[in-house]
């Protein structure tokens, strides 16, 4: 089983600009609050085994986006976000992400379902799959929610309904991608989160530990 290597300065070096890529030097110099928000981000991420923990999450949501029609797909490594406007929080971490280009699929009568079950992959790969502590998937389904806010706009739906319709996809989409998990899909996902490691976490020299 390989080990992540320890790290030194020059990796450290690394890590910060990348984890500081949205942040201006001066800001990170002057406002001791990214510096709080660094280390607690900096704390996740040395957690033995939660670097794989993340690559299954993200690899998770790419396979079932695929089968969504989805293109495009990046990979996004840890950053700190830089919100001025919120005076209270102005920094907040982001452990890692994927984003999607677009979707090709629009036409499928089982779509929606499908998009749905590419939101909730993540939480459902990574709780099922890793043995990493999981930490819940809050921001994948406010993001399903305000998906389903969006779609819904121009209809005559009110917000509680609309809000049941989220409700109802996320749930049975969870309960699919669970069901799916038992079969080929597990070890595809897996041997994914090991190939895009140096996507999500390019500072390193060595594949995490598991």
């Amino acid at each position: 089983m390989r080990k992540r290597l320890p790290l030194d300065k020059v990796t450290m070096s690394e890590m910060d600009k990348i984890i500081g890529r949205r942040v201006s030097e001066t800001v990170q110099q002057t406002d001791s609050r990214y510096e709080s928000e660094k280390k607690s981000l900096l704390a996740d991420l040395s957690e033995p085994g939660f670097l794989n923990t993340l690559a299954i999450h993200e690899a998770g949501h790419e396979h079932f986006y695929l089968e969504a029609g989805a293109y495009g797909m990046t990979f996004d490594p840890p950053v700190i976000l830089f919100r001025p406007q919120n005076t209270v929080k102005p920094f907040k971490k982001q452990l890692a992400r994927i984003e999607v280009g677009g979707y090709t699929s629009l036409q499928d009568k089982d779509w929606f379902l499908k998009l749905a079950k590419g939101y909730a992959a993540g939480g459902v790969c990574s709780e099922t799959l890793s043995s990493s502590r999981y930490r819940g998937d809050r921001t994948d389904r406010d993001l399903w929610n305000q998906m389903c806010a969006d779609s819904f706009k121009n209809e005559s739906l009110s917000e509680k309904e609309v809000k049941a319709i989220a409700e109802d996809y996320w749930n049975r989409a969870r309960r699919a991608v669970q069901c799916e998990l038992n079969g080929f899909p597990k070890l595809k996902i897996q041997n994914r989160a090991e190939e895009i490691m140096p996507l999500l976490f390019p500072w390193q020299r060595g594949p995490d530990s598991r």
